[in-house]
């Protein structure tokens, strides 16, 4: 029966190829419906597999499997329950953070996340460059790199993304969450890469700019999200909940010129997102950043000609 009710539905859906078909049969078998259900919810299945896949990173029970399915029929309709999976108690407990999510509405996104204020779409919040698109020419080692790729029934490609990261850009992010007009909080301007500290996220800017000059950074993963730019743009979101900031210091700029002693700490906020990101072991970072690390202390400091103090990653 299942067998069958996979191929006289299946056949409809734009990926019906390149279906997991051993995994549907699985979760359909251990479902119990019916075969009218199960052509009913055909694609729903699958939308509840990836769901438990990737965001709680187990597999649903059979119970689980019967009431989400029915309730996403042919899986079209997915955003509320990827939404519902996505922030829901056990993904938080389990992981301290929640997943990326889709929001009907930025006062959505501000009511779930306890916010002052609306925020707009965020993507690979705390990454180098502009959201997920990221990059920076001339250094690959944080470009954007999509892995773990998968389709939904309805053709929406979805998948995580590695990209680089560095105290900096979590600074400027969060600085930028709060203020949206800060510097180069829309994309980076013309202009120098290291800006005075006289308008808002200035100095956060300039860290996260000598951050990546000084091979200060590391690679995290994020998402999944749509792989469309405009699908992910219009209303994913990171975890934006309001959280205290680790401790940070940052170095006073004057033009071109920037001293390298970090005498200005960061009072701005971060968010259960950017919290989580922490560089790995052996990386370095400036010498007061090591709140940053995985470990939470420096295997040890050293100093360079020019350059801030630093430290390595326990």
């Amino acid at each position: 029966m299942t067998e069958r009710s996979f191929g006289d539905r299946g056949k409809r859906y734009p990926n019906y190829r390149a279906a997991e078909k051993r995994v549907w049969l699985e979760l359909a078998e251990k479902s119990g419906m019916t075969y009218d259900e199960l052509v009913k919810s055909w694609g729903g299945i699958y939308v509840v597999h990836y769901a438990f896949n990737n965001l709680l990173e187990r597999q649903p029970s059979g119970d689980e499997v019967k009431r989400h399915a029915l309730n996403l029929g042919s899986g079209s309709n997915w955003h509320p329950f990827w939404r519902e999976m996505a922030i829901s108690p056990e993904r938080d407990q389990k992981f301290g953070y929640y997943a990326p999510a889709p929001f009907s509405s930025p006062n959505d996104a501000q009511r779930a996340f306890g916010r002052k204020s609306a925020p707009t779409p965020e993507q690979c919040f705390g990454g180098l460059g502009d959201k997920c698109e990221g990059g920076i020419p001339g250094y690959d080692e944080v470009q954007p790199r999509w892995i773990k790729r998968f389709t939904l029934p309805d053709g929406t490609e979805m998948g995580i993304v590695g990209i680089g990261v560095a105290v900096g850009s979590i600074l400027h992010d969060n600085a930028c969450l709060q203020n949206h007009s800060g510097l180069n909080c829309n994309g980076v301007g013309a202009g120098d890469l290291v800006k005075t500290g006289s308008g808002p996220a200035a100095l956060e800017w300039n860290k996260a700019a000598w951050n990546l000059l000084d091979t200060r950074i590391w690679r995290a993963r994020f998402g999944p999200y749509p792989v469309n730019k405009n699908a992910r743009r219009s209303g994913w979101y990171d975890d934006l909940r309001p959280v205290a900031s680790r401790e940070s210091w940052m170095a006073p700029a004057l033009g071109m010129v920037t001293i390298p002693a970090q005498t200005i700490r960061y009072t701005g906020g971060e968010t259960k997102e950017s919290r989580r990101l922490k560089a790995p072991s052996h990386r370095t970072l400036d010498a007061k950043d090591e709140a940053f690390c995985a470990s939470g202390r420096f295997a040890h400091r050293f100093t360079t000609p020019l350059k801030s103090p630093a430290g390595n990653c326990r």
